[in-house]
């Protein structure tokens, strides 16, 4: 069987911690206000490690202002705001609590300043992907002030709402989220801001949760529009800019367009590395990415080098128990039972399940990857253990996250629908095998890696059924859509030819089989 190992596919929303608005630069404080505008004006141009350089002068003259002063919470935000843009996160959650207690005490419990120090708060929690609740209240809390301030269809309160419903996508409300993206997208418009960051960031974070939501080509559709906009508002080679790039990538490897992607991926990890340095989060999702191309193109080896570096800079960056590790455990677990190492594969698994289980909880459709991810490698491995329960777990989490048409339940089903077939229940894996199929079929169309990947495992159900005819029928479908989109010289192709020879034999056209095996042994010869 051939199943639909999922691999961390990672698109990333746009959006970014937000400095605090309204820094204001006394007169006789030249050297402080010099240090805070120097540090803004490198992070705006991406220099983040320069900005930090630049908060901390300004911090070690802010320590010396009155406790309660206003420019020591502006200081210690801008410092947070550059911890988080790092992956700092540990320095970053301590310094933007003490800016809010500052500003608390400075400004008041209602000051715009709080409402960004709030959100700034709430994102550092985000993207660790911990403490959600406590985010979302933070996110609340901040967009009542903002509200309260400037009014409830103003610029601010979109970008609010823009972070608001990045962290519904965090919990998988996916629902929530998109009502949000486009309350904040709506106001924009209103508001004739069609050509600003703001605008662009929440556009781009809600084609990344159509993403999410398998609706590839529309999201596709939107990224026509958000990646021309990027590019004008803050140049072709901006760290933003590659992330919309990156966010199109994505989208053309879910549709089955790895060589597309590929090239895409190479120049976001250039620019990301250019901007960043070779050691930072976003390099690794750079390289992560990179890796998933290379795997779809059947180039293992090279995947799993990419795998393996994005893995040493997420443990050395964001500690060896965080999300981000899991998934690169996980996508190195799938190479590894590519090239038939089931053993490593499984023992990388469980620990990326550790991790999930313990950052995400039980029901995180993450949590589901990785459980048919582990169920397939013990299957291979043939352990005398109850399997069924892991793939109707993980089908079970998917269904409620995703609803029933996703294609990540399609993977679920076809996985499920592998070990009926092990034992010896081909009507009912058959069964799962057309739902799955139909699933893939609605959402990527009749020419996808993953429809032929489907025919197949069809045309193995039928060819254990003795139905020999229906077996060719699938196996010529898949082949075509294999070679079609993969290549003719692509790892599966090879597999599945070897698999359509035998059933040529069972058809007793023998040379015809003798043909098609000459030309696996040929494939499987190259290097």
């Amino acid at each position: 069987m051939r199943l639909l190992l999922f691999r961390n596919w990672v698109s990333r929303t746009l959006v970014l911690l937000v400095l605090s608005s309204n820094l204001s630069f006394a007169a006789g404080d030249r050297e402080w206000s010099d240090a805070m505008e120097a540090g803004n004006r490198l992070y705006q141009l991406g220099r983040v490690e320069a900005a930090e350089k630049k908060y901390l002068e300004a911090l070690k003259i802010a320590e010396s202002f009155a406790e309660n002063d206003g420019r020591l919470s502006s200081t210690l935000s801008g410092l947070g705001v550059a911890y988080g843009a790092q992956g700092k996160y540990t320095e970053a959650e301590e310094v933007t609590l003490k800016a809010i207690a500052v500003r608390e005490r400075s400004s008041g419990p209602l000051h715009p300043d709080l409402a960004n120090d709030l959100a700034n708060l709430a994102m550092i929690y985000g993207r660790q992907r911990q403490k959600l609740a406590e985010a979302e209240a933070l996110s609340l809390r901040s967009l009542a002030i903002l509200e309260k301030a400037f009014g409830p269809e103003s610029a601010v309160v979109a970008r609010s709402l823009n972070n608001l419903a990045g962290l519904y996508e965090m919990q998988t409300r996916y629902p929530d989220a998109e009502r949000t993206y486009l309350q904040a997208l709506a106001i924009l418009e209103k508001l004739k801001q069609t050509e600003t960051a703001e605008f662009a960031k929440t556009l781009g974070n809600f084609a990344a949760l159509q993403q999410q939501m398998g609706n590839y080509r529309v999201a596709e559709q939107l990224y026509d529009r958000v990646v021309p906009l990027f590019e004008r508002i803050f140049g072709p080679e901006h760290e933003q800019t590659a992330l919309a790039w990156n966010n199109l990538a994505d989208v053309y490897l879910r549709l089955g367009q790895p060589q597309k992607a590929e090239p895409l991926f190479r120049r976001v990890l250039a620019i990301w590395q250019a901007s960043y340095g070779l050691s930072h989060p976003d390099v690794a999702l750079a390289l992560n990415n990179l890796g998933n191309a290379c795997y779809e193109q059947g180039r293992y080896e090279e995947a799993g080098k990419l795998f393996e570096r994005a893995l040493a800079i997420r443990q050395a960056t964001l500690g060896a128990s965080h999300q981000d590790v899991a998934g690169t455990l996980n996508n190195l677990a799938v190479v590894r039972q590519s090239q038939r190492n089931y053993s490593e594969a499984e023992q990388l698994l469980r620990r990326a399940l550790a991790i999930e289980e313990k950052t995400l909880g039980p029901v995180h459709p993450l949590v589901a990857r990785t459980l048919n991810n582990l169920a397939e490698a013990m299957r291979m491995q043939k352990q005398p253990v109850m399997l069924e329960p892991l793939y109707q777990r993980a089908l079970a989490i998917r269904e409620r996250a995703f609803g029933p048409d996703h294609p990540a339940v399609a993977a679920s089903l076809s996985a499920l629908a592998g070990l009926y077939t092990d034992g010896g229940e081909h009507k009912q894996a058959e069964k799962l095998y057309r739902r799955a199929l139909q699933i893939l079929q609605k959402a990527f169309g009749q020419e996808h890696p993953d429809v032929a990947r489907m025919l197949e495992n069809l045309a193995v159900s039928a060819f254990m059924r003795k139905r020999y005819a229906d077996s060719e029928q699938y196996s010529q479908q898949a082949l075509a859509i294999l070679e079609k989109t993969l290549g003719p010289e692509h790892p599966e192709v090879a597999t599945a030819l070897d698999r359509y020879s035998q059933v040529l034999r069972r058809l007793k056209r023998n040379g015809e089989a003798e043909a098609i095996e000459n030309r696996t042994k040929a494939l499987l010869a190259k290097p």
